[in-house]
């Protein structure tokens, strides 16, 4: 089953990165099941006996992005004429994938204590735009983030009053992503360079499909550890308990290779394709190393769980997330001048003049496509909170249901498709066969549904005109613009405690 689920893993590149649902239907902040490794490992400890839980999520998601053509002003194109572009229009992007759970604890007979290993899924975005260069390419065009947890934990419940416990775990990250970039700018200075004050270039024609490139980070991994620990009081037994864990953050730093495609400007524009032509980036792919760091936030976890009777359990809940350690991706180009085709005919002939000239220039071309910049994700701290029920209403059958609400920890002046959250309700169905405590099957489904949210206020904005340039870290088009989405999870989960107290 392990592997099988390993197999099927592929979920679903963006921030912030939430998954609300980490042991789904069985998954909450007072959880007495293994799913209490993520949010809090002293549940571990108080239900006691043997259990396990084995879940299969199929995930699928949308987002759709309807943009507003940017306002580059007035101009005119390289023929004098008046300027007419448009940038703006609709892409949706489209992620899936099957998102797994599988953990275990057990009291080992001792009474008030509990160990317990998991692997799971906490944070997962994704997307492929459904639009051939859509108006969302510069901010995601292809991606993938995924954060996978092994993890160990113990608790151990003190008289059946306060249980309290530990984890760690062996956090296994992936990243990648394509978006394209502009080279306008570059070109501009580069003209200007040469030949002062004569670049034709203006602001509108900064998103021209002809004056752009493609990054592509390849899978980039990163394995780091971090841990949970929390307090779990419960004063009138199973009646009432409440549940306050702490799950650590952590920095991911990745390096992988990165390759850089870069068209050419038109045949009309003679002075930009002989720049880039003499630049060695006319039509080239270059390969290089590539970094990318950021932060994931640190969480408090906070469950109040009632049980007033034998068949019914109630839980309000919630978390609090300290999303604001992500404030940027760092994010790193290094190409080699080995990458750059730059020739001479004086050099093939044996000129050692032109041959250093030829090395000079592949140098400050591999200076000029290398880069050390970041790029705005400004998340702010941010929370959910949330209420969930079950109930046995038959000795065979249990139901149950879930509302929460998940406010986004993104501003909008920074939203994009790639830097991507809304306003959230979520609403979630369970229905069981427990036959048995030990064993039991569950189907269950998720709808997240985001409100939709139009941005006016962008704060990402690009120039040719170096003097009026945004700092790096939001030197990317306009991300104005109208955005939807939805998450649909479906989940196929076995369930089953052998010993220990009545679940």
């Amino acid at each position: 089953m392990f592997i099988a689920l390993l197999a099927l893993l592929n979920p679903a590149n963006a921030a912030s990165l939430d998954l609300l649902e980490v042991g789904g239907a069985w998954g909450t902040p007072g959880a007495t099941n293994p799913s209490a490794l993520w949010w809090n490992p002293a549940g571990i400890a108080v239900g006691g006996g043997h259990q396990y839980l084995i879940e299969a999520a199929p995930v699928s998601a949308n987002v759709g992005y309807d943009r507003k053509n940017p306002n580059y002003g007035e101009g005119t194109d390289l023929f004098g004429e008046p300027a007419e572009y448009n940038y703006g229009g609709k892409d949706e992007i489209q992620f899936g994938g099957v998102v797994p759970f599988i953990g275990a604890s057990s009291d080992f007979t001792v009474k008030g204590l509990g160990i317990g290993a998991a692997l799971y899924v906490p944070t997962a975005r994704g997307g492929v735009s459904q639009t051939k260069n859509g108006p969302g390419r510069y901010h995601l065009k292809d991606g993938n983030i995924q954060s996978i947890h092994a993890a160990l934990g113990g608790g151990y419940h003190i008289a059946e009053m306060v249980a309290v416990g530990v984890s760690g775990a062996y956090t296994m990250n992936t990243w990648e992503a394509v978006t394209d970039v502009e080279t306008l700018s570059s070109l501009h200075d580069g003209i200007n360079d040469i030949f002062p004050d004569s670049s034709p270039y203006q602001d509108w024609m900064i998103e021209d499909l002809d004056y752009s490139g493609t990054t592509d980070f390849s899978k980039m991994e990163k394995n780091v550890l971090t841990f949970g620990a929390g307090i779990y009081i419960t004063p009138m037994g199973e009646k009432l308990g409440i549940s306050l864990g702490y799950h650590h953050g952590y920095r991911l730093d990745y390096e992988g290779d990165v390759k850089l495609d870069l068209g050419c400007p038109p045949e009309f524009d003679g002075i930009g394709r002989l720049g880039a032509t003499s630049k060695g980036i006319c039509d080239v792919t270059m390969k290089g190393k590539g970094t990318i760091g950021y932060n994931l936030p640190s969480r408090i976890n906070l469950g109040v769980v009632l049980q007033p009777i034998d068949k019914l359990r109630l839980e309000v809940m919630g978390s609090y997330v300290m999303w604001s350690a992500f404030t940027d991706y760092d994010i790193t180009t290094d190409i080699s001048s080995d990458q750059v085709d730059i020739t001479s005919t004086s050099c093939d002939e044996g000129n050692e003049e032109a041959c250093e000239r030829v090395e000079e220039d592949k140098a400050e071309t591999a200076d000029l496509v290398s880069q050390n910049r970041q790029w705005a994700r400004d998340n702010r701290n941010t929370f959910w909170v949330g209420v969930d029920g079950k109930m046995k209403v038959h000795k065979l059958f249990t139901v149950g249901g879930r509302v929460f609400y998940d406010r986004s920890a993104i501003p909008s002046n920074v939203k994009s498709t790639n830097n991507y959250d809304l306003n959230t309700l979520g609403l979630m169905a369970l229905a069981a066969v427990t036959p048995h405590k030990a064993a039991g099957i569950g189907l269950s489904y998720t709808r997240h549904q985001m409100f939709a949210q139009t941005v006016n206020d962008s704060s990402f904005a690009v120039d040719v005109d170096p003097e009026e340039r945004a700092n790096d870290r939001i030197f990317y088009p306009s991300a104005d613009g109208t955005y939807t989405g939805g998450i649909n999870r479906f989940a196929v989960s076995v369930t089953g405690q052998i010993g220990g107290k009545k679940k």
